[in-house]
């Protein structure tokens, strides 16, 4: 297997992808005709979580590996399907009063059964492992993230009990952990949204985000590994201006463990399997690797013409195979194939035909 290499200031990227992997990896595009947009929020072998939009509105829905196997669960109500689940699927639905009411749909598209939301008007579940759940819910005035240990359990509010936090939410959990966002005022007239980690409690609330004055947002979770982006400053070579960017990011549990491996505008959006799925000067694509230097880009799977940027959202691995679901443009895309094209063949050294002369322009 031949690599393509770019070497950064700090970081090496490998896009990876011959034709001999190219062959066992898909792209399979879902979206359906007759709607405007749509995309993937989980991601299971043989389920596909996520939404339509119809006019300028999602309805939730969930696929079977094709277009033609989309299924619309809520067709006349503003809604999104946002986990997956043992026979159902989790989201949100707008009720008559104007909030969501979080909860699931069962095997047919309507069969909707409500979550447990306390004494709250709105929520949403927004991540799920196992049979527990976890999302937001709010008053109407402050936003909370919230765990369900199971389906049908009362929520647990994980809201941290601090004064520069006025809202906060979960977007992902593994097992044992729940990453998201808290967001607030950590400084007079200084608003940051910060990474955040919980365990189970509010108060095992940690702060992942490593500066009072740059956003950083976690997205996702698996084996103690954290992962989202936060925002540096990328100088423009051309034009020498400098400007906030993106990077992709990952932690092990604390604020000073914080390691930026991404280059400049490029996010992590999910982790599973030893595996991070997310964009890089827009494109979709995935990192490997024990410090997650080794970039595939399945954006080189897209069909020709189908959009000039995408994005890997959500994944999962398992049996030996990766299941990524994301974007391209406005529309859901899978992408699919061996474990092994990811990592089973390493790249030690830039001799890529083993003659041990380098540099030469075999090596190009």
């Amino acid at each position: 297997m031949r690599f393509i290499t770019t070497i950064g200031t700090s970081f090496v990227t490998l896009a990876v992808f011959t034709a001999m992997a190219q062959a066992q990896w898909t792209a399979t595009v879902l979206h359906p005709a007759g709607f405007s947009g749509s995309g993937i929020n989980d991601i299971r072998p043989g389920q596909q979580i996520g939404y339509v939009v119809f006019g300028q509105e999602p309805r939730a829905a969930v696929w079977f590996g094709t277009a033609a196997s989309r299924v619309v669960l809520e067709p006349n109500t503003f809604s999104y399907a946002q986990a997956a689940g043992a026979s159902r699927t989790f989201g949100a639905r707008l009720n008559n009063t104007g909030s969501t009411d979080p909860g699931a749909w069962t095997a047919s598209p309507g069969a909707w059964v409500p979550l447990n939301r306390g004494p709250y008007i709105t929520g949403a579940p927004r991540a799920s492992f196992a049979n527990s759940l976890a999302g937001i819910l709010g008053d109407g005035v402050v936003n909370r993230a919230a765990l369900w240990p199971t389906p049908g359990s009362a929520p647990v509010v994980l809201h941290p009990t601090s004064a520069s936090v006025s809202s906060s939410f979960v977007a992902a959990m593994s097992a044992d952990q729940q990453v998201g966002n808290v967001f607030g005022e950590v400084s007079p007239f200084n608003f940051v949204y910060r990474a955040a980690l919980w365990s189970g409690t509010a108060g095992s609330f940690v702060e992942l985000g490593s500066s009072s004055f740059v956003d950083s947002y976690a997205t996702g979770v698996d084996a103690g590994v954290q992962v989202g982006y936060t925002f540096s400053v990328w100088v423009d070579p051309v034009t020498g201006d400098g400007q906030l960017v993106p990077r992709a990011v990952r932690w092990t549990g604390t604020a000073a463990s914080q390691n930026i491996f991404g280059p400049p505008r490029s996010r992590a959006h999910d982790i599973h399997g030893g595996v991070i799925a997310g964009v890089s000067n827009s494109h979709a694509g995935l990192w490997t690797g024990p410090d997650f230097s080794r970039w595939t880009d399945l954006h080189l799977l897209l069909p020709p013409g189908l959009s000039s940027n995408s994005s890997a959202e959500t994944i999962w691995v398992e049996n030996g195979i990766v299941y990524v679901g994301g974007t391209a443009g406005a529309r859901a895309v899978m992408w699919s194939g061996p474990l092994a094209d990811l990592v089973g063949t390493t790249c030690d050294s830039i001799d890529f035909n083993n003659n041990g002369v380098f540099p030469e322009d075999q090596d190009i």
